[in-house]
């Protein structure tokens, strides 16, 4: 997670959590599109349609049941950690600067809460930098 909770958290809003808890279409890959379509762009879906396509059927004897995504996205709005965030490891956090699920402010004001945290916003990525802008992200996890 890269958001702390508490006021720490900016929400991608109502409409968008609950199009998480509600996915909508006919089979799992239609199900998968909908969620993708709040993590992406449809642009960044249909870039890279063929690798969320076998993600898809690598993950499909193992997916989220349906109690632990309600339970995680009961975490979103109510958890709080901004008072507990001493680790004594460092911490990389990285965010995509265009993401719209997980905001980078959230990123942000994570990375004031860590002392020993360093920060990556990663330019024109959204939700997915795996897929997005794999040499970054390991880039960013080399530092």
């Amino acid at each position: 997670s890269t958001t702390a909770g508490g006021n720490a958290y900016t929400s991608p809003g109502e409409n968008i959590l609950n199009k998480l808890e509600n996915p909508t279409g006919k089979d799992l890959l239609e199900l998968s599109r909908s969620i993708w379509e709040l993590c992406l762009s449809v642009s960044n879906v249909e870039k890279h349609i063929e690798v969320l396509k076998s993600t898809v059927i690598y993950d499909k004897d193992k997916l989220t049941p349906r109690f632990a995504l309600r339970n995680q996205l009961w975490a979103y709005k109510n958890f709080n950690r901004s008072e507990d965030m001493n680790f004594n490891f460092p911490v990389k956090i990285i965010s995509g600067d265009k993401d719209p699920l997980t905001h980078a402010e959230n990123s942000i004001r994570l990375s004031k809460l860590i002392k020993n945290s360093q920060l990556f916003i990663l330019n024109d990525c959204e939700h997915m930098p795996h897929i997005e802008c794999p040499e970054l992200l390991i880039e960013c996890l080399m530092k």
